[in-house]
């Protein structure tokens, strides 16, 4: 059985472990998303956190703690992978220089 490449089951496991410790070539994540659309998710992400953490209560914090998280991570990335699901990339006219 083989997961990115690598096998799972074997007789050697630290092979495995300094491949995966020392990967070969670049690994990037590609993105999806524009500058305009990182810095709004960036901005909604902290006042949803901001505001689940400090102003409100039981599982409405809990929910907006986690979506304001998710939407900073995807922020600091500039890869949704929501996007990815529906095929969206806001990030294409950046790369053409338009």
């Amino acid at each position: 059985m083989r997961i990115l490449g690598m096998p799972i089951l074997c007789d050697e496991p630290h092979k495995v472990f300094r491949q995966l410790m020392e990967p070969q070539g670049d690994v990037v994540l590609p993105v999806n998303e524009s500058i305009t659309d990182r810095d709004v998710r960036l901005g909604i992400g902290l006042l949803m956190f901001l505001f689940g953490f400090f102003g409100m209560a039981g599982m409405w914090q809990m929910i907006l703690s986690i979506v304001g998280l998710i939407l900073i991570v995807t922020a600091a990335t500039g890869f949704c992978p929501l996007y990815t699901i529906l095929r969206v990339n806001t990030a294409a006219g950046e790369r053409n220089g338009e």
